[in-house]
């Protein structure tokens, strides 16, 4: 094969490769984690600080005893959450997750981005 033959392949390959990138849509997940005892604004800083140092995670928020973590599943799972809260000191009551919605995630993306 021609030397520029291998070239073109090469960057056509990594030219389709680049808009998944910088489209900023991703795949998240939204755990919502029920958290006993959760009352103080000292206990809620505490447990947004320990989930923000997660990686993959993307957004939390917490009212009435609720945690809402927006996360990707390809860089952090549900599993190393719970553990993270247990880890912690705080003891979870209820969780469930479901995927996000693909609208949320451009928006979140795009305020992360700076882009309206």
């Amino acid at each position: 094969m021609h030397p520029s033959s291998d070239m073109l392949a090469g960057d056509l390959l990594f030219s389709m490769a680049e808009p998944a990138k910088e489209s900023g849509l991703q795949e998240y997940i939204d755990a919502e984690i029920v958290i006993e005892g959760l009352k103080t604004p000292t206990q809620e800083k505490t447990l947004c600080d320990t989930l923000e140092k997660l990686k993959g995670v993307h957004n939390v928020t917490i009212k009435n005893e609720k945690v809402s973590v927006q996360y990707e599943p390809v860089r952090l799972t549900e599993k190393a959450i719970v553990a993270a809260i247990q880890d912690a000191g705080f003891r979870i009551t209820d969780q469930h997750s479901a995927p996000s919605s693909p609208m949320i995630d451009a928006l979140v993306s795009g305020a992360r981005s700076g882009k309206k």
